[in-house]
């Protein structure tokens, strides 16, 4: 029975539109979806007609119409995000049409909310996973969100969205439930309505130029005013039919679509400034009694010099000198929906710039004015960027049971970043390793020097896909998915002859480099319902998926550039390569789901993938899974009661991986320049032993949780245990020299671990018609272990200066260790420590993660009169350590930090110097510090004008927000900011190194709707 369902499914996608049509009966269900405390309609609200696998929305007025059902009895629940589920049961005749009318309760939770999946739709009860869902559009309305990552940051558990930088335009990183994989990429997967998009750049990096190691993001080339709503799938137990590229999560993103409706019109304008409020620290120094500069403490505690004047001096707080300033912000929004039940759509565009906050000095630009008599614009600004968005997403209805989605998006991006972080060209080194007079403030270049090191990046993205729903059968449904990633990336610097005196960049230099990214969408599936019995349902689905990435780069350098060109044309010796990289994946997937009277659910699957990044000798690759959900508060022996009001108990089992890099399992050579007798000829060098061997990383996960709602809806609390292992994990391993090729080879050795708990509690405090108080709570712990690297792997060590981290077995991945400082005795009181003074461990020990291993976030909104509304959210991270590794140079290196100059200043730096600059060991153990943080990440207040005013003003809506980002920090850390990290694409490579910590947003925003 089962494979005549299967077959029959299969020929069913060839049948005419119109035969499917002429198959349904003339029937229909029709009504009105309101809110329960307030009769307004709900709009998007989802009718399901349950056992058909069929569900459609209200429009603008909460209207809704199913026809074409055949005869027979029928389910319909009405379910929308933020309210609860009711279902009524209907009986339809021939020809019939019946009304039915749903109120909904408002709730903070609902087990048949809708998540979608590589099979299509579903209810959250039918899975044995959790999915954490965002409703972006709200999200964005209360405020406070400045891009994409913004909206992710703190809204999942589990979910860790870092910061690196405060630099306008630089992205971040993203782990759903720690780092799985040692060698390769742990970002999650990003689909845009139905297609997978680029979110890596991955083989030629975000920024293909050096700027000391911040990077763009390209998830922030998602417009948050576009989204309707996120969904977070966590792990390798709900992503397996994803495929061999899906262990590290899965963030699907939906955008918004029309509704039937007249046109309706929504207008925002934003503005505010950007400040950077961080302390930075003051050099100092010390003179000795012979006037000699340099008399740090532990060249006191030497004997060597004896102080007799202390200097200060902070050219980053200066008023006149700094370099910090104050940015600004605008943004500009126009969309328009509506539409008809045939043909509806959504189309936006937005205009947003924003500029960051470092600047000319007062002090230098009044210098240059006075020398070249004016600056340019770029010089005075060195970060910028200027980013507009546009949108078209139309949904034609063609027939009653077949849909066709079509989504377009465009994004033009200008950015400009400065030189920062690891870079001697850098701002902030120049201001941390300055002098402590006016004099030597800035200690490599001036600002106007850094500055006139024009670095750039220019996008061109199109997203485009096309999503096809057909039930040509009451039993049948189909679908599919098809589009494109497009992107044109531009990377240039250019610094002018005399402009920048640092090696070659005296003589002028031009990089310029193209890339360009292709990524390739083709997804379609089946699924067929069949009433096994009265009670027992099952539902099967089988799909394929394609997937083509690539990747091609021209990368040309000039140096010595002719006075006046800005161009490669005018450079006198120059260098160019190209390259260009394929991935190719291939898969297919099989489902099946039985159900017990809609509460009882058991689902098995497996994905079968092939993929061009595989090893020659090793064969395609294959990921099963197996889920349950269980209703057990529908059951009629649980006990029912005013508290809890429903319960779910789930678990999940399931595998999937991560694929090798391109062109880690091939051999291959290089051309290289060499010379034949008197002549330059072109050869070939062995640059890759490859690995015929080498297949994808393998991730396993199993969780088990609960749903729980109480007091009908009003709280909602979901708990998951997870255990995560990941195998065959890709370990560089050293090769014999006789092999005369490179001298590594990437092998499967290793196997790393992750587990820990989720845990989200949602409540609504207070719901009134004058009064509504929500508040959210969510948490989550990640323990994450290297259980082997392989036999005869030593302990890979790396990190900032060579050997801060390492991965070693036993402990977790990229952990620091080092000699540790265990303590220290100013014994005679002079507040100068010596090295007998200070206490230092014989050996390396682990100091630490530099991953949180523990995160919490409470988001709340207040509403009062339905005129004012407060909201916010407190962040907090904790667990890690941080290598404070700006204070080490500015402590070590240069002795210029109050520890290593002041006596009695500051003893734990003293102490951490005195152990790195005079131990044997050298240790940077004093610098690692704890790194757990409380963040006020966002405060809003919004106003809502009285209808009278509005109508009054020609428009529907009228509101005002004024909001507040990275407000406040609450720690213990010793740096600029606990979520610094210079290395923003480094898998594990961690510390505080030069960078421009986060920054503080204050905006206002008019939103008008008519």
């Amino acid at each position: 029975m089962r494979g005549g369902r299967v077959l029959a499914m299969l020929a069913a996608v060839t049948l005419p539109l119109a035969s499917a049509a002429q198959a349904q009966q003339q029937t229909s269900i029709q009504g009105r979806v309101v809110d329960e405390a307030t009769g307004l309609p709900l709009s998007g609200a989802r009718l399901i007609i349950i056992g058909v696998n069929r569900t459609i929305e209200t429009d603008q007025d909460g209207q809704y119409t199913v026809r074409n059902l055949a005869p027979g009895r029928y389910e319909i629940r009405a379910v929308r995000i933020g309210y609860g589920a009711r279902s009524q049961a209907v009986t339809l005749a021939t020809g019939s049409s019946v009304t039915i009318d749903f109120a909904l309760p408002a709730a903070v939770v609902s087990l048949d909310d809708i998540v979608v999946s590589v099979t299509g739709e579903q209810r959250k009860r039918e899975i044995g996973n959790n999915v954490a869902t965002i409703s972006a559009a709200s999200e964005v309305e209360r405020g406070a969100i400045t891009n994409f990552s913004d909206l992710l940051s703190s809204r999942a558990a589990g979910v860790i969205v870092n910061t690196s930088s405060g630099t306008t335009g630089t992205g971040t990183k993203v782990r759903i439930r720690g780092a799985n994989s040692l060698s390769l990429s742990n970002e999650p997967l990003i689909y845009v309505d139905g297609i997978r998009v680029d979110n890596t750049a991955a083989t030629f990096g975000l920024n293909s130029i050096g700027v000391g190691g911040q990077q763009p993001s390209r998830l922030d080339d998602i417009n948050p005013e576009e989204i309707e709503s996120i969904e977070v799938i966590k792990g390798p137990s709900a992503t397996t039919l994803y495929g061999t590229e899906a262990a590290n999560g899965v963030i699907r993103i939906t955008t918004k679509k029309g509704r039937p409706g007249p046109a309706r019109w929504n207008v925002y304008v934003e503005g505010g400034i950007v400040e950077d409020k961080n302390e930075y620290p003051t050099n100092f120094d010390a003179i000795d009694t012979d006037g000699n500069a340099g008399c740090a403490l532990v060249f006191v505690s030497l004997g060597a010099c004896e102080q007799a004047e202390i200097q200060s001096f902070n050219v980053l707080e200066d008023d006149l000198a700094s370099p910090i300033g104050t940015g600004n912000r605008e943004q500009f929004g126009l969309n328009v929906s509506g539409g008809t039940d045939q043909l509806s759509y959504f189309i936006s565009g937005e205009f947003e710039r924003e500029l960051g906050t470092l600047r000319l000095p007062d002090t230098t630009a009044a210098r240059i004015e006075a020398e070249r008599g004016g600056i340019s614009s770029s010089l005075m600004r060195p970060n910028e960027l200027q980013r507009v968005s546009l949108r078209a997403n139309l949904r034609s209805q063609v027939l009653d049971n077949a849909d066709f989605l079509v989504s377009v998006g465009y994004v033009t991006s200008d950015l400009r970043v400065p030189q920062n972080d690891n870079n001697v060209l850098g701002l902030l080194p120049s201001g941390f390793f300055g002098g402590a007079t006016p004099e030597t403030g800035f200690g490599f270049f001036t600002p106007d020097q850094t500055f006139a090191l024009r670095a750039e990046q220019n996008i061109d993205r199109f997203i485009g896909s096309l999503q096809t729903n057909w039930q040509p059968f009451g039993w049948l449904s189909t679908r599919g998915a098809f589009g494109v990633d497009l992107t044109n990336q531009f990377d240039g610097d250019f610094s002018g002859p005399g402009e920048v005196p640092f090696g070659t960049r005296d003589d002028g230099t031009r990089n310029s480099n193209r890339i360009q990214v292709f990524q390739y969408t083709a997804d379609a599936s089946g699924t067929a319902t069949a009433n096994l019995s009265s009670r027992v349902q099952s539902k099967s689905s089988v799909g394929v998926q394609y997937f083509q990435n690539i990747n091609s780069g021209t990368f040309a350098t000039g140096n010595r550039i002719a006075s006046g060109s800005s161009s490669l044309g005018g450079a006198v010796v120059t260098s160019a390569f190209e390259a260009k990289f394929e991935n190719v994946t291939l898969g297919a997937f099989a489902e099946e789901t039985f159900s017990l009277n809609d509460r009882l659910f058991v689902t098995g699957g497996v994905r079968v993938d092939d993929n061009n990044a595989f090893g020659e000798d090793f064969d395609a690759v294959a990921y099963p899974k197996v889920s349950g959900s269980w209703v057990i508060s529908e059951e009629s022996f649980f006990p029912t009661g005013s508290v809890l009001s429903a319960l779910r108990l789930r678990a999940a089992w399931g595998e999937t991986g991560v694929q090798p890099a391109q062109a880690a399992a091939l051999r291959f050579f290089n051309p290289v320049a060499i010379t034949a007798g008197d002549q330059d000829v072109v050869g070939v060098a062995d640059s890759s032993l490859g690995n015929p061997n080498l297949k994808p990383e393998r991730s396993e996960e199993v969780e088990f949780g609960f749903d729980a709602e109480f007091f009908r809806g009003r709280i909602g609390l979901d708990v998951t245990y997870y255990r995560k292992v990941t195998s065959d994990a890709l370990v560089q391993r050293l090769t014999a020299p006789s092999l005369g090729t490179g001298s590594q080879q990437f092998v499967n050795l290793g196997s790393v671990r992750n587990r820990g708990f989720e845990a989200n509690l949602s409540a609504q405090i207070l719901q009134t018609r004058n009064a509504a108080w929500d508040i959210t709570f969510r948490g989550a712990t990640i323990n994450n272990e290297i259980l082997e690297l392989g036999e005869g792997i030593e302990p890979i060590i790396f990190g900032l200066g060579g050997d801060s981290q390492r991965h070693q077995e036993g402990f977790a991945a990229g952990a620091y260790f080092a000699n540790p400082v265990l303590g220290y005795d100013d014994a005679d009181g002079d507040g100068v420590l010596t090295l007998d003074e200070v206490q230092v461990g014989d050996e390396a020990v682990f100091l630490g993660t530099p991953l949180a291993k523990r995160e919490l976030s409470i988001q709340t909104s207040f509403t009062l009169f339905n005129r004012v509304r407060v909201s916010g959210l407190l962040d907090h991270r904790g667990g890690h350590k941080l290598f404070n590794s700006t204070a080490e140079f500015r402590c070590f290196a240069f002795q210029l930090c109050e520890g290593a100059v002041v006596p009695g200043a500051d003893l734990d730096k003293q102490a951490a110097t005195v152990a790195r600059t005079l131990h044997s060991s050298g240790t940077v153990g004093g610098f690692v510090e704890d790194a757990d943080f409380w963040k006020l990440r966002e405060l809003s207040l919004t106003f809502f004008a009285p209808q009278a005013w509005a109508q009054g003003l020609g428009t529907d809506r009228l509101s005002l927000t004024l909001t507040g980002r990275n407000l406040f920090t609450i720690t213990d850390y010793t740096g600029l900011d606990p979520e610094v990290n210079f290395s923003q694409v480094g898998n594990f490579t961690t510390a505080d190194f030069l960078t421009q910590p986060p920054v503080r947003y204050w905006t206002a925003r008019l939103n008008v709707t008519f």
